[in-house]
């Protein structure tokens, strides 16, 4: 279902990416640069996704296209999205969205309570909008200079320095 809303939101210079644990699939035949780049990365190859199969496993879907194509897609689309999923915007070519009860935030407090750590112990790092509810509940938040805006207002410390320059690492060390 959540393959098929999508789909209709999309127009033809977008791809949808469909990913499980084992396979990686494309709602095209014709695979777009960005997705083969994410093929690559994951070092896994692109199938093409059988619409009619229900019971195919989906963890995670993702549209790539061009920056511009997507710039307009978020701006038209996140909002409605948030409703019922994650989204989330790491690079201007890929825009992910992501099941809205599988968030970093619970994680973050499944894993305190294994480990019975009080979770103001915690530091947590993200720079995006699927680590807000991580970065809500920890006892010290950071990001990296690059981090989204949105992020930047609610944490702690913002590193001077972005992820490409090794911000978690400086920020760490500087202090």
């Amino acid at each position: 279902d959540d393959y098929f809303k999508l789909k209709n939101m999309i127009n033809d210079k977008m791809q949808i990416g469909i990913y499980n644990k084992y396979n990686l699939y494309s709602n095209s035949e014709k695979i777009n640069e960005h997705f083969a780049f994410e093929s690559k990365i994951l070092k896994m190859p692109i199938e093409k996704f059988d619409e009619s199969n229900k019971n195919q496993s989906v963890d995670r879907i993702s549209i790539t296209g061009d920056g511009e194509v997507l710039d307009i897609f978020e701006k038209n689309y996140n909002k409605k999205l948030l409703e019922t999923y994650q989204t989330v915007r790491n690079v201007p070519e890929v825009f992910e969205v992501l099941n809205k009860k599988a968030d970093k935030g619970q994680a973050l407090q499944r894993l305190c309570h294994y480990l019975n750590i009080d979770i103001k112990n915690t530091l947590t790092i993200g720079d995006s909008n699927n680590d807000k509810t991580m970065l809500s509940i920890s006892g010290l938040s950071a990001t990296c200079q690059n981090g989204r805006e949105s992020v930047k207002e609610m944490v702690d410390v913002v590193s001077a320095y972005s992820n490409d320059q090794d911000g978690v690492s400086n920020n760490h060390t500087d202090r």
